[in-house]
């Protein structure tokens, strides 16, 4: 097992040649959700469920891959609560868990919503009649938190009474495990999953740290990672898969950061949200009922491709009918090419 010092001092020592982090608005770079996302898609894998699950329940070993069912709520195009894993083993446990990398004992009310909205879920798909006279079969229900910030003085649980209540009895109390690495060490004393993926956002932070949201802070996190034994089956089996997981090229976040950053759009901010969400709302509606999951993803982001080229022509016509930036500027600021720029110039010439 290695220590998180091992780890750091030896990505510092094989990086001090690196270029100083100026990428280009085009060039690739790293999520700012890139925990997030690599902790769902890492988990999605049974392999690494069934991990997961012995991580937390040692003591059980009848469970099996077939037994896990996938319960995760994922509100994508609509305003709702969404835990990051959710999973029921058999009809005997649901498990849901969030991972989060800043402290707030607010996960405990998220953990509350997270948990109602599941459990309405699951009488649904089992037609479980709550007004009959007869008892309804229930879960047992767990909720965690894997925590990867600082640890310092932080508790092994939260409690909804504890925290908003000063511990007087309620109607409701949730409680939620905090997990701040491995939940149980094995015999060799190598980290389990959960410890593995907590090994894994430290070395992210520290590259962040290093290279800002470059190419460079993933290439170091899974080069790292790999040689210190950290998820190494699952980055060495789908180090292409992740890599392009974890890069943040021109999508929604990417331009909304720089649409604001520059000043001459903030007059622009209100109509560019509401097109953008319209423009994907309305495909995402078209394709829900006749595609898979899949399909959905990659038409929404072909359409926020779509609304983002149209949002930033459109701007940049503004600007030229304001006149206060030479074509160049606009161009820039735009992340258009200099001859899109003389074209619509041209344009709002023959319309004058």
């Amino acid at each position: 097992m290695h220590s998180e010092n091992d780890i750091f001092t030896s990505s510092k020592e094989k990086t001090t040649d690196i270029m100083a982090v100026g990428s280009s608005l085009n060039e690739p770079q790293a999520k700012r959700t890139v925990r997030d996302s690599v902790f769902t898609h890492l988990f999605r894998d049974k392999r690494y469920l069934m991990q997961f699950y012995r991580a937390l329940h040692p003591e059980d070993g009848s469970a099996t891959e077939e037994n896990l069912v996938n319960i995760t709520i994922d509100n994508v195009l609509v305003d709702g609560p969404y835990n990051d894993l959710g999973f029921l083993v058999g009809d005997r446990m649901m498990i849901l868990t969030e991972a989060q990398s800043t402290w707030s004992v607010n996960v405990v009310i998220r953990g509350f919503l997270y948990l109602a909205e599941t459990l309405r879920k699951y009488f649904a798909q089992h037609k479980s009649n709550l007004y009959g006279s007869k008892k309804v079969c229930l879960p047992r229900m767990e909720l965690y938190v894997i925590y990867t910030g600082d640890r310092g003085k932080r508790p092994d649980e939260l409690s909804l009474t504890d925290e908003f209540f000063g511990g007087e009895k309620c109607a409701v109390d949730v409680t939620v495990k905090m997990i701040y690495g491995s939940a149980a060490s094995g015999e060799d004393g190598e980290e389990d999953i959960i410890g593995q993926y907590v090994n894994f956002c430290r070395v992210y932070t520290e590259q962040y740290q290093l290279y800002g949201r470059s190419r460079q802070t993933i290439a170091e996190t899974i080069r790292i990672c790999r040689e210190h034994n950290i998820l190494k089956e699952y980055l060495e089996s789908r180090e292409t898969e992740v890599m392009t997981m974890m890069e943040f090229g021109i999508d929604r976040d990417f331009f909304v950061e720089i649409y604001y950053e520059n000043k001459y759009q903030e007059k622009y901010q209100e109509k560019f949200e509401r097109e953008l969400e319209r423009e994907v709302a309305k495909k995402a509606e078209e394709v829900t009922r006749s595609v898979t999951e899949e399909v959905t993803r990659s038409v929404t982001e072909k359409v926020t491709r779509d609304a983002v080229e149209k949002t930033r022509t459109e701007a940049a016509m503004k600007m030229l009918r304001e006149g206060k930036l030479t074509m160049e500027q606009i161009a820039y600021y735009q992340d258009l090419p200099i001859d899109t720029v003389r074209r619509l110039s041209d344009e709002l010439l023959t319309l004058a």
